[in-house]
């Protein structure tokens, strides 16, 4: 047997990016191709349409791991500093 890849674990989120973009360019292909001509061409357009806008709901529903959840939550925004509050004023 041949020696084989290890396979790296794709997070969901990937899959459905990789999706809306695989959507994203076939939606783009039939923009070129004069949807309004083609009553067939454009029902397929819509359909890809109500595909993409399900699979980018779905995304955003997905956290995207735990390590930016956890920022998120805490957010943890910090005031930016100026050059005088390095030296101590007397």
């Amino acid at each position: 047997m041949k020696n084989q890849p290890a396979r790296t674990k794709k997070l969901p989120s990937r899959n459905l990016r990789n999706s809306i973009n695989d959507l994203t360019y076939q939606i783009r292909q039939l923009r070129e191709k004069n949807v309004d001509y083609s009553e067939e061409l454009s029902k397929k357009y819509n359909r890809m349409l109500i595909e993409r806008a399900k699979l980018r709901q779905m995304c955003n529903r997905i956290p995207e791991n735990v390590f930016t959840a956890l920022l998120k939550k805490f957010n943890l925004k910090r005031e930016p500093k100026s050059i005088c509050d390095y030296f101590e004023s007397n």
